[in-house]
């Protein structure tokens, strides 16, 4: 992605001119910036890599790419305003910066995506599974779904007013007020249990919540276990 990013950010910035001179080809604004144009990838790269733009799984990125993306992006220009505002005799408009900025990052978080679907449009259909718990083990058997070729995690539930509106390893937190409307709007029809040291009138009382829903529910066996890593996926069993 360095090389993509490498040629997208001029694009990026040619785009940006052309809007704020309403002009397709700036030609004569762009021979006379080719330092721009170089400096502009020597500031950015960086930037992501520090951000860890680089790092980041497409297959199972998140909302942490838009942040990272946008912190970059949005240090660049500034970098870039600055160095504008030491050189004299700029054939540039200050303006542009601006749109730049909004542009660029539009620009980053697209070619993502768009690689995402090229690489995995054809990979199985997944089944989507919601998850009862927000806690370390939610986020634990969330890592542990996303290498599973059968299932993939689309939402966790969790009884705590604190993590609702939450992203927890990337999924998004609702209220378990809110499963049946999620549940109908994700078309899930598996409920795994991830709570750690839950007592039996806890468990009954969120069966019982779940029980107003058309999905199955399994609990992990030992999931005890699971922080400490001996665990699976196939240590499920429905209750």
């Amino acid at each position: 992605m360095i090389v993509a990013d490498i040629l997208l950010l001029p694009i990026a910035l040619w785009i940006s001119l052309s809007l704020r001179l309403s002009n397709l080809w700036p030609v004569q604004y762009w021979f006379a910036n080719l330092w721009i144009i170089a400096l502009m990838p020597m500031l950015s790269i960086p930037l992501f890599i520090h951000y860890g733009l680089y790092r980041a799984v497409l297959k199972y990125m998140g909302y942490q790419v838009i942040v990272a993306t946008v912190k970059a992006v949005t240090l660049a220009s500034l970098c870039l305003g600055t160095v504008l505002m030491f050189v004299r005799d700029v054939y540039f408009p200050r303006s542009t910066i601006m749109i730049y900025w909004f542009v660029s990052i539009l620009v980053i978080i697209s070619s993502r995506y768009i690689m995402k679907s090229i690489l995995y449009l054809r990979e199985p259909v997944k089944k989507p599974i919601g998850l009862y718990g927000a806690g370390e083990a939610g986020s634990q058997v969330v890592d542990n779904l996303r290498s599973s070729s059968e299932y993939v995690p689309v939402a966790l539930f969790d009884d705590d007013p604190a993590k609702w509106g939450t992203f927890i390893n990337s999924m998004w937190v609702y209220s378990s007020n809110e499963m049946g409307e999620v549940i109908k709007k994700k078309d899930i029809k598996l409920i795994l249990l991830a709570i750690l040291g839950i007592t039996q009138e806890k468990r009954r009382k969120i069966l019982h919540n779940i029980s107003k829903y058309p999905v199955e529910v399994r609990m992990i066996a030992g999931i005890d276990n699971l922080i400490s890593g001996d665990y699976n996926l196939q240590q499920v069993q429905s209750v």
